[in-house]
């Protein structure tokens, strides 16, 4: 049996393979109809659309044409099992002249705490992606959590004969997810997930539980970050 490996940095992608910016946003049109006055007082307006599985938050400069995006981010139906249905990042970009501003999380906010949508990182990320998700910890009344996906073969001991390593190994593994302060936030027939406390890193986010998950054994886990409202 392998330990379970911690919980880690989602992957990174090189700041050359996707620069985003303008050549991007010339893509997008928005009804400036649905646009309305950014939270504050930068002078900015948003708009939301969804169609179907996919999200886009826009962030507009009304001083230029209102039909055309500074800031975009693009968001995909989460299918982890929690209640407040949760969206998963697939890209963001912001204008290069704008960029320094802090619009990038002002997209995620606005899926945060207006949307009061919970967050949930994509697989692979650009360093300023890596920087945008530390900055949230430092956000009030938004929290992250490291998400660990756990089989439910390997919490279920009613599948175990009594006394056996397996049942053993199935014990172990609920003692060290509640040692670790692990919190069940949804479950399916398949799996249940569980979140733990993160902690910033070096210029990026670490996501590691303050105690070793290498502790438990008998899977490999599959593990992402969540951002979720905590505010009014």
């Amino acid at each position: 049996m392998r330990a379970t490996e911690f919980l880690k940095e989602i992957d990174p992608i090189p700041a050359n393979q996707y620069s985003g910016g303008k050549d991007v946003l010339g893509d997008y049109t928005i009804n400036p109809s649905t646009l309305k006055p950014l939270p504050g007082g930068s002078g900015f307006v948003y708009a939301v659309e969804s169609e179907g599985y996919l999200t886009k938050v826009f962030i507009v400069d009304p001083k230029k044409n209102p039909a055309d995006a500074i800031a975009v981010l693009e968001l995909t139906n989460s299918d982890l099992p929690i209640r407040l249905k949760p969206l998963t990042v697939e890209t963001i970009t912001v204008d290069e002249d704008y960029r320094g501003r802090g619009l990038a999380k002002a997209l995620y906010g606005i899926v945060l705490s207006i949307m009061k949508r919970p967050l949930i990182a994509g697989h692979a990320q650009t360093p300023g992606g890596r920087r945008n998700w530390l900055s949230l910890v430092h956000i009030p009344g938004v929290e992250v959590r490291g998400i660990i996906q756990l089989e439910n073969r390997e919490l279920d001991t009613s599948k175990a004969a009594p006394g056996s390593k397996h049942e053993k190994n199935i014990e172990k593994t609920i003692d060290q997810v509640m040692e670790l302060g692990g919190r069940c936030i949804g479950q399916n027939k398949y799996a249940s997930y569980w979140a733990f406390e993160v902690v910033p890193g070096n210029g990026q986010l670490q996501p590691y539980i303050k105690n070793s998950l290498s502790k438990i054994y008998g899977y490999d886990a599959t593990t992402t970050l969540m951002a979720f409202w905590t505010g009014q």
